[in-house]
């Protein structure tokens, strides 16, 4: 009897110190532990972007990325058509290291953008205007999208506008 009263409170004491870890250090399946006290955040770990408005009706686009190619490079490429049937442009450009992305990670992590998760859809529908979107590739293979047809948190007002100005900065 003693035995089972003992294993009893010993399994009880496992499980609330069990509970306790878990509460006290949630982890998402985007904050990676380095080691003691060391979480990799997903904005220091980008290694592409993209921002992209079309969809309206004229027709036109304009598509912006900027992507960390195998050999540590990053490759900028630019395209646009500002109307259907008009003459597209494009621009290439090649940037020698990661060192591009600095601006963007810190719009992210101002934002919280990569922590965002699903969006509600906005409550303002605006026809035949185009739909811009940004896309941004973390920890090599991860991705996060938003567009904006959808609410977004505060924060991100701002958002379309700095990562637009930057990326065409780079042009």
């Amino acid at each position: 009897m003693r035995i089972i009263i003992i294993t009893a409170v010993l399994i009880a004491v496992i499980a609330i110190a069990a509970a306790v870890i878990c509460i006290a250090k949630p982890k998402t399946k985007h904050n990676i532990l380095d080691g003691p006290g060391m979480e990799r955040q997903p904005h220091d770990y980008i290694n592409a972007c993209s921002y992209s408005s079309s969809g309206g009706m004229d027709g036109g686009y304009e598509h912006i990325e900027l992507k960390e190619q195998p050999d540590g490079t990053v490759l900028f490429t630019y395209s646009c058509c500002p109307y259907n049937g008009a003459e597209e442009e494009a621009v290439e450009k090649n940037f020698p290291d990661r060192s591009v992305f600095e601006p963007i990670a810190a719009v992210c992590e101002h934002t919280g953008v990569l922590t965002w998760g699903e969006l509600a859809d906005s409550e303002l529908i605006l026809l035949d205007v185009p739909v811009t979107g940004i896309s941004f590739t973390f920890f090599d293979s991860e991705q996060y999208s938003v567009n904006d047809t959808k609410s977004l948190p505060e924060k991100g007002n701002s958002l379309f506008s700095d990562i637009y100005n930057y990326l065409i900065s780079l042009k």
